[in-house]
């Protein structure tokens, strides 16, 4: 799932800048609680190219970004 669709950019000001950051970033899953549809958890599958520098990068931002907005994000291999 796209991360723009389960992460909401509330700083107006900087709107775009911090939406480019994230538009085009997915995760493999996300699961929800199902009488709220709030997400709680996120999945992504580490396969071979989570081993290549531009993907470890990738990575890197990516828990960067779950762990400020206080979401799990779990990582399989």
């Amino acid at each position: 799932m796209n991360l723009d669709k389960i992460i909401e950019v509330t700083d107006q000001r900087n709107f775009y800048s911090y939406f480019k950051k994230i538009n085009r970033k997915s995760v493999d899953s996300v699961l929800v609680h199902k009488d709220t549809l709030e997400t709680f958890k996120a999945i992504e599958i580490d396969d071979y190219t989570h081993n290549w520098n531009s993907r470890k990068h990738r990575d890197t931002f990516v828990n960067e970004i779950f762990a400020s907005i206080d979401l799990l994000l779990n990582r399989e291999r």
